[in-house]
């Protein structure tokens, strides 16, 4: 079996094998790498083939660390068969026999889920840590919102099970005015930039620039595999959806809408006509996401929203880590799980303090 590192010749074979797995996630696509390469990571798209056939495929993302060292992770990776006990060696054989090169401390893996018990034995025999933690700081966290979307269930049924007062919204939307538009059109990306800058300005989140948001678009719909939804009231847009397809799953990746119109309920509206686009593409189930950085809260803004959709909460498999120098993989477990925690508590405990004593 060959390992290769896939180049740009190969990414149709790339996105074929992943559409075909039913573990294929939206973290483990070419367009992924190449959307991390502008936040600064490194892709390692690693291919395993035998006679021609993809058995599996790595996405690792390389992060650099001081004095030339790395980590490495594998987000929702790797994606293969975990009875494929050739491909799981050859596939982390690389990745030991090439860790020099790259200098890297460690590879983190967060799966998607699967038989767990073998996948677990699968990932002890080639010398992998089972992490018992519900979320860390860097990684994907360990849970997803899903709505299966079921072949014996129509649109109208899908719509009924939703909480009675988001349909209720839903409907208002459109009675409204508000209406959908399918389709990139020059200055999408503008529009989608300018909505984020006001949710993150909104909500202090991440900031990330034009020029990232716009090829970030370009490569969730290349080759036809994403589609943008826009909720659209008076000739403005006012909602945007980014969708992508892997196979027959759909991710809903990114959403922003206009706060001064948020009384006519577009990011309810376009969410919903994203479900519908999916449904009518026949996908298994639509990925909400998650809330980074924590475990999942249904009492939560974010979290509690989606829920109105009645999707599943899917519990994803523990990280995992695959100790490549380790001495140092000892040290950043030290720093990252007692030693950064140990400071935000003191941070959390002295602003406390200051406001106690300013009040």
């Amino acid at each position: 079996m060959d390992i290769v590192i896939a180049t740009e010749k190969d990414r149709a074979d790339w996105n074929g094998f992943l559409a075909r797995c039913p573990n294929g996630n939206l973290r483990q696509t070419f367009a992924w790498g190449r959307i991390k390469a502008k936040a600064g990571w490194e892709p390692i798209p690693l291919m395993a083939k035998a006679g021609g056939e993809v058995r599996a495929a790595m996405l690792i993302l390389k992060k650099r660390l001081p004095l030339g060292f790395s980590l490495l992770y594998a987000c929702r990776g790797p994606v293969l068969a975990w009875d494929d006990v050739e491909a799981v060696q050859a596939l982390f054989e690389w990745v030991r026999r090439n860790a020099g090169s790259h200098k890297a401390v460690m590879l983190r893996i967060d799966p998607e889920p699967g038989d767990e018990a073998l996948m677990a034995r699968r990932l002890a025999d080639v010398g992998f840590i089972e992490l018992d933690v519900p979320y860390t700081g860097w990684n994907r966290t360990r849970y997803e919102i899903r709505l299966a979307l079921k072949p014996e269930e129509t649109i109208d049924d899908l719509f009924r099970s939703f909480r009675r007062t988001h349909r209720q919204n839903i409907a208002s939307a459109g009675k409204k005015g508000v209406t959908l538009e399918i389709g990139y059109k020059d200055g999408d990306d503008r529009i989608f930039f300018d909505l984020m800058q006001q949710l993150e300005s909104n909500k202090h989140a991440l900031y990330h620039s034009f020029e990232y948001y716009s090829g970030t678009i370009a490569e969730l719909l290349a080759d036809g595999s994403g589609e943008i939804l826009k909720a659209v009231y008076d000739g403005k847009v006012i909602g945007v959806l980014i969708l992508n397809l892997v196979g027959d799953r759909c991710w809903a990746v990114y959403q922003a809408n206009d706060y001064d119109y948020r009384k006519l309920m577009p990011n309810k509206f376009v969410l919903w006509e994203g479900i519908k686009y999916a449904k009518e593409k026949g996908c298994v189930f639509f990925d909400m996401g998650a809330t980074q950085g924590r475990a999942f809260n249904p009492d939560s803004a974010l979290d509690g929203y989606k829920m109105a959709y009645r999707p599943d909460v899917v519990a994803f498999p523990p990280y995992y880590d695959l100790p490549l120098n380790r001495l140092l993989y000892r040290c950043f477990s030290l720093m990252e799980f007692k030693l950064i925690p140990r400071l935000y508590d003191l941070r959390r405990k002295w602003e406390n303090m200051k406001k106690k004593s300013g009040s």
